[in-house]
């Protein structure tokens, strides 16, 4: 068990980089996001299965923590999905991580220093002679070019006046006049940010020491230390909206400000939300998706991350936030906890949260991949009743049989290709010899990194025999 966790646990790295340098760990996180954005659209087979062997190559990566090596796979696996090898030059664009030094400035403009680096080091004959960086801030801008004739390399863009907002910033890399490279990153501008910021971190402060913790409060907290991180090169492992993040932190302070009385955050305010939420004596970050509700109360998924991971991983990764879009489709709640090694109360969060909006408390389903499968198999095996079906993919996990767990239908699931399939296929075995509905699904090819993405649909398909 414990070499299985292990392995767990440098496989989660790998999506958020958890063990890795910060602007590696954020530059993983968008090659996978591109990665499962073209095997969304992929249904050659052939293709498929060769990427998948591919990800098995970065899976051995992981093991050894080799960032580079996990990059270069991610890579190796797009160009499979493509059915295409690049040449030299383009191997070599390829393999360029373009870093601005932050990516939330000041409205009024000024120098932004970026880096260009390799990720990895691609086989020789490519020198960059040939290759050119192109960016813009804003559709309809022109572009701006920078030969790269010289790698790593080093420029001060020189930013003009910008409009407030969240933008991105539009990067490309060509060799010679084709375009090889196209990709978006968050990018924003506020108005006085300095002294907003400022304000922000006074606000924080007394935030801190109000009592008793709310998540009002521990909100406040949790959105300034994510806006100092939009201000440093060493990125988060997602993207992160710097100017929504700092108006919503803003709404915040004004809250403070105004005696602390009422929520935020409730069922009056649909949409997407990262939330800090106090849960017995601890508390808990999260994502929260929180439907419209104009009546009755709806279905919540919660949804388990893998060792390593964040609560982000459900809502950007995972197939480029599927979890997320299968649920809005259908009017569902989704939350997604920080998930660690030790416990987690589910019941508690979900508690917390119906305090607030209108989920129905007889409809909550759990998926957890790797050790998030073992955190749903704790959970639903301590408090049986409290969930209507689980959905435990590519990990194990203790069952403590009774008959209020006889009476949860499971959805097991592994990849052909996963290192997790023994002990997915162990746990199901418990589950059938504990009396639960167990379904069992192998997916041929998959392994341990696109199994979510491949068997989220098949798991909502699931929860839809058993919502009503």
């Amino acid at each position: 068990m414990r070499r299985w966790l292990l392995r767990a646990a440098c496989v989660a790295a790998c999506c958020v980089g958890a063990l890795s340098a910060q602007a590696d760990r954020f530059e993983i996180g968008l090659r996978l996001r591109t990665f499962e954005r073209a095997l969304a659209r992929t249904e050659d087979p052939a293709r498929r299965d060769a990427a998948f062997g591919a990800l098995e190559e970065a899976v051995q990566a992981f093991f050894g923590l080799d960032m580079r090596r996990v990059a270069s796979s991610i890579e190796d696996a797009s160009n499979a999905l493509a059915g295409r090898a690049p040449g030299p030059e383009e191997a070599l664009a390829r393999s360029l991580q373009v870093l601005p030094e932050a990516r939330l400035v000041d409205a009024r403009g000024g120098a932004l220093p970026v880096a260009i680096r390799p990720m990895y080091p691609v086989e020789q004959g490519a020198d960059g002679a040939d290759l050119t960086l192109a960016w813009r801030l804003r559709d309809g801008e022109e572009w701006r070019r920078h030969p790269l004739s010289e790698l790593p390399a080093q420029l001060d863009v020189t930013l003009g006046p910008l409009p407030e907002g969240d933008h991105e910033f539009h990067w490309t890399i060509a060799v010679g006049a084709d375009v090889r490279v196209d990709r978006r990153m968050a990018f924003a501008a506020a108005n006085d940010l300095d002294a907003r910021l400022g304000a922000l971190r006074a606000a924080a402060a007394v935030a801190k020491q109000r009592t008793p913790r709310t998540v009002e409060s521990l909100t406040l907290g949790s959105l300034w230390s994510l806006l100092r991180t939009t201000r440093r090169r060493n990125a988060y492992e997602t993207e992160l909206q710097g100017l929504s993040l700092l108006l919503e932190a803003e709404r915040l302070a004004a809250w403070l400000e105004g005696g602390g009385e009422g929520q935020v955050y409730d069922g009056r305010r649909p949409g997407s939300f990262r939330l800090r939420v106090p849960v017995g004596g601890s508390a808990v970050s999260c994502r929260l998706f929180a439907p419209e509700v104009d009546a009755g109360a709806r279905p919540l998924v919660v949804a388990l991350h893998g060792a390593g991971g964040s609560e982000n991983l459900f809502f950007d990764g995972y197939g480029d936030g599927l979890c997320v879009a299968l649920a809005e489709r259908r009017g569902w709640f989704v939350v997604s906890p920080r998930n660690g090694m030790g416990a987690l109360d589910v019941a508690g969060l979900v508690d917390a949260l119906r305090a607030r909006y209108a989920i129905d408390e007889r409809r909550v389903f759990v998926v957890g991949h790797s050790m998030g499968a073992m955190q749903a198999m704790r959970n639903v095996s301590a408090t049986p009743s409290r969930f209507r079906a689980a959905a435990p993919i590519a990990g194990g996990g203790r069952v403590r049989a009774s008959d209020a767990l006889a009476a949860v239908p499971f959805f097991v699931a592994a990849g052909a290709r996963d290192f997790g399939r023994q002990s997915a296929r162990r746990l199901h075995r418990q589950l059938e010899a504990a009396g639960a509905n167990a379904a069992w699904r192998l997916y041929p090819s998959v392994e341990h990194l696109a199994i979510v993405q491949v068997a989220l649909p098949d798991v909502f398909a699931f929860f839809d025999e058993h919502v009503r």
